[in-house]
C-alpha cells in the first residue's frame, strides 16, 4: 500500500481495528493502544463520529480491557452502550408495527443498510446503532405507504428539496427513511426496486435484500451518498462489508452481473479499494470479482489519486460540486451513463404521482 494512504487512513485503521477485530489478535492491541494515548478525548470523538462506540465498548468488554482506557472515556463508553440499546428496543417496537400493516396489506417492502444487516451479522444487534431505519417500497405504493405510516402515528418530517426518492416519517425517537428508489433517479441504466424486493428473502425480523443485492448495495451507495471515503462515511458501515462477506458464502459473479447490468462497476470498485487501505494485506473480495469491476488503468490511477490523498474529505463542504462533477460523475462505468445522471441532476424529476401525502 502506498505509504501516504496507510498514514491518511492510520486513524481510521485503528478506530477500525479496535471495533471489528479480533479480540486476541495483534491490530486490535495496537488500536487499544491507540485509544488510551494521545488525545483520548479527540479519539472517542472519532470513534463516535463513525458510529463506532457501542462495538467498541462491546470489544473493550469481551478483552476485558473497559479498564486499560480513561475512566471518563470508560463512562460514555458505556453511556453510548446504553444509548445504543434503548434506540435499538424502540426501533424493533415501532418496525414490529409497521411490518405488520404492510404484510397485512401485501405491500411489497425490505428494510436496507444498518437496520437490516446487524440483525444478520452482529452476535448483538443492539451494538450497531443506527439512526433510521431505511425502508423500500415500489414507486407505484408509497401514497399507500404515507397513509399507513400516518395511520400509525408517523408524521412526515422532512424530505430533501432535490430529492425524488426518499422521505423521513417520524414517531418519538424511531425515524423511517422510506425509499422508492436506491439512488437518486438516473444513476442506474434501468429501474431496480422491481427486481430487488422481487428477490427478496425473509430475515429474522424484517424482510431485506437477498444477499447478492445485499453486497451490491453495500458497494454502490456509499460511492455516491457518501463520496466513499469523505467524513461522512462512518465506519460503521465499513464493519458492516467485512462481517457481511466474511460470514457467509457470497455469489460474487451474480453481484459483478448486477454491477454491469446498473453501470456501477466502477463505484463497487471504488468502495473496495478505500476498504482495502483501512485493511491492507485482506482480501474482501476475490481477486476475479476484483477484476471484473476494475475501471481501466487511466481511471483508476485518478480515483486512486482521489482516495490516497482524501479529496472527497477535504473538500467537503468547501466545494461540494468538484467532488459531484470530478469524483461521482467518473463513478459510472461509461460516458452515457455519466450524461443520464447529469440529465437527471438538472432536470431534478418530481415525484411522479403528485407529491407527498402526509
Amino acid at each position: 500500500m502506498h505509504e501516504l494512504s496507510a498514514n491518511r487512513w492510520r486513524q481510521h485503521q485503528h478506530a477500525l481495528a479496535l471495533a471489528a477485530a479480533d479480540v486476541g489478535s495483534s491490530p486490535f492491541a495496537r488500536a487499544v493502544d491507540w485509544f488510551r494515548a494521545g488525545d483520548i478525548k479527540a479519539n472517542f470523538d472519532f470513534v463516535e463520529w463513525h458510529g463506532l462506540s457501542s462495538m467498541c465498548e462491546d470489544q473493550l468488554r469481551r478483552a476485558g480491557a473497559l479498564d486499560c482506557v480513561h475512566e471518563v472515556i470508560a463512562t460514555r463508553l458505556l453511556a453510548s452502550r446504553r444509548e445504543a440499546t434503548a434506540r435499538y428496543l424502540a426501533q424493533c417496537g415501532a418496525w414490529a408495527q409497521v411490518a405488520a400493516a404492510l404484510d397485512l396489506r401485501m405491500i411489497g417492502h425490505v428494510v436496507l443498510k444498518g437496520a437490516a444487516t446487524r440483525e444478520e451479522v452482529y452476535a448483538d444487534p443492539a451494538v450497531r446503532s443506527t439512526g433510521d431505519i431505511d425502508l423500500l417500497v415500489r414507486a407505484a405504493d408509497r401514497q399507500s405507504v404515507f397513509r399507513l405510516l400516518a395511520d400509525l402515528g408517523f408524521d412526515c418530517s422532512g424530505v430533501a428539496p432535490s430529492s425524488a426518492h426518499e422521505i423521513t416519517y417520524s414517531k418519538g425517537r424511531v425515524d423511517v427513511d422510506l425509499h422508492w428508489d436506491i439512488l437518486r433517479p438516473g444513476r442506474t441504466r434501468k429501474p431496480l426496486v422491481d427486481a430487488l424486493i422481487g428477490r427478496r428473502v425473509r430475515g429474522s425480523k424484517a424482510w431485506r435484500l437477498d444477499d447478492s443485492d445485499t453486497v451490491f448495495l453495500m458497494l454502490v451507495h456509499p460511492a455516491f451518498t457518501k463520496y466513499v471515503c469523505s467524513r461522512n462515511m462512518g465506519l460503521n458501515r465499513v464493519v458492516d462489508i467485512l462481517r457481511f462477506v466474511r460470514g457467509r458464502e457470497i455469489d460474487w459473479q451474480s453481484v459483478a452481473d448486477r454491477l454491469a447490468e446498473s453501470g456501477l462497476r466502477t463505484a463497487a470498485w471504488c468502495t473496495l479499494q478505500w476498504i482495502s487501505m483501512l485493511e491492507p494485506g485482506t482480501d474482501v473480495a476475490p481477486d476475479s470479482f476484483i477484476q471484473q469491476v476494475c475501471p481501466g488503468p487511466w481511471r483508476s490511477t485518478y480515483l486512486d489519486q482521489w482516495l490516497i490523498r482524501d479529496w472527497p474529505g477535504r473538500l467537503l463542504g468547501r466545494a461540494d460540486w468538484l467532488i459531484q462533477g470530478a469524483f461521482t460523475l467518473p463513478l459510472h462505468d461509461g460516458c452515457a451513463d455519466a450524461w443520464r445522471a447529469l440529465r437527471y441532476r438538472a432536470a431534478r424529476p418530481a415525484m411522479a404521482d403528485g407529491g407527498v401525502m402526509t
